[in-house]
């Protein structure tokens, strides 16, 4: 899909929060999957990342935040955090007023709901 310089390069493009987290590359390569959980099959993860390419880096970011954990707090940021760097992610790649960015935000939703329901088997405490 991208690299991994690819993707550092888009989440700094555009302000996505705790981007920092992707410049450990072996930590990177370890924790991140792309959209969806580790126990989904592969070729579910790669046609919900190609359905969904605007909110694959906030995926990365958000799987690192998993990966490290913390309390209830943390996990609710984190998944806070996703929510709004897809938004973000969106306005970077279509511009704030396309119906395309409409449709990403309304997604982002979606999977933030998704991850508040079935996120805590991910999260590591």
């Amino acid at each position: 899909m991208m690299t991994l310089d690819e993707i550092r390069e888009f989440a700094r493009g555009a302000h996505l929060e705790k981007s920092e987290l992707l410049d450990d590359d072996a930590a990177v390569g370890r924790d991140c999957n792309g959209i969806g959980a580790a126990w989904f099959p592969a070729w579910l993860r790669a046609a919900a990342n190609w359905m969904h390419p605007a909110l694959y880096v906030a995926s990365f970011i958000h799987d690192r935040e998993y990966a490290i954990g913390g309390n209830y707090f943390d996990r609710l940021r984190a998944d806070w955090r996703f929510l709004r760097n897809g938004i973000a992610s969106a306005n970077y790649c279509y511009g704030v007023f396309s119906l395309r960015t409409l449709t990403i935000a309304w997604q982002s939703l979606r999977f933030y709901f998704a991850l508040r329901i079935g996120g805590k088997f991910a999260w590591h405490k």
